[in-house]
């Protein structure tokens, strides 16, 4: 029985014994079923309140299912969660839903762009924006890290900021030249963390660290129940679905651009004496060709 299991995910389990269950753990199925995200990082005791039920029922419904516990239903949910993430599966799923489908991809990629976009844009709020740049305004250094799929968006924030702030670093998420970048976080400091469902380890220890050594962290994420969620000061939610076998990068640009807007309109005497004496480098050493 357990080889069987072995190859079994969280959904067949549920499936098969679907007629067991009682209402109750029926109702914590559901929930699960339709909340992963949060059922995977919430303990037993919040599960249960949020389901009203009690937490004996919770534990009773991973026995019933054939885990040895909670908390290995949890390590279930968090695999099934990976593996539905892995750019494989992504890639299986977009071929098979687009068969015997007539209209371009171009267009159905530019609609759901937008959709993410606009869901993206409703989750944000202006005193949010402005908490969070002014804490980038304020800091002594800031510091960046996004790993894989989020390095780019990740880079791009940190060079920008840099050129006008003067004080900004893209932090690798090699393990091997993270722990130098941590040693140098301190509590006039702050870090944004981008990461997406397959969150990178080395991402969550770095964000762990920070906190724990007095920066402000600002967070960049696809759902609130993100791993490293208990250290972020600022959370900002990317909705990033895609046609591809990768997530979208494009709400993640979006709200870089929208964070370093508001950084400038709040540092405008020091943004524009940092971006002179940058062009001014620029033009010295001739670095663009002319037409």
């Amino acid at each position: 029985m357990q080889e069987h299991y072995a190859k079994t995910d969280i959904l067949a389990r549920l499936s098969l014994h679907a007629s067991e269950l009682t209402k109750s753990q029926r109702l914590v199925a559901d929930y699960m079923t339709n909340n992963m995200m949060e059922a995977a990082f919430s303990t037993v005791e919040k599960t249960a309140h949020t389901v009203g039920v009690s937490t004996t029922t919770v534990v009773r419904l991973a026995l019933t299912l054939g885990y040895s516990g909670y908390a290995e239903l949890q390590g279930s949910l968090k695999k099934y969660l990976t593996t539905m993430s892995a750019p494989i599966h992504m890639f299986s799923t977009v071929s098979q839903s687009e068969e015997g489908e007539s209209r371009e991809d171009y267009v159905q990629m530019m609609e759901l762009e937008v959709r993410n976009l606009q869901t993206t844009c409703a989750m944000l709020s202006s005193d949010l924006v402005d908490q969070a740049c002014r804490t980038l305004c304020k800091a002594r250094n800031i510091y960046v890290i996004g790993a894989r799929s989020c390095e780019g968006s990740a880079r791009f924030l940190a060079y920008n900021l840099d050129r006008m702030f003067l004080n900004t670093r893209f932090v690798e998420s090699n393990p091997n030249s993270a722990p130098e970048i941590i040693n140098r976080i301190g509590m006039q400091d702050a870090l944004v963390t981008i990461g997406f469902s397959r969150y990178v380890r080395t991402v969550f220890d770095v964000t762990r660290m920070a906190k724990e050594a007095g920066a402000v962290v600002i967070g960049i994420t696809d759902h609130p129940s993100c791993p490293w969620r208990p250290f972020v000061d600022h959370l900002f939610l990317c909705d990033n679905q895609s046609a591809n076998f990768h997530h979208s990068p494009l709400s993640v640009m979006y709200l870089t651009n929208v964070l370093l807007r508001r950084c400038s309109r709040l540092s405008v005497a020091r943004v524009e004496k940092n971006l002179n004496k940058l062009e001014n480098a620029v033009q010295g050493m001739q670095i663009f060709m002319k037409k």
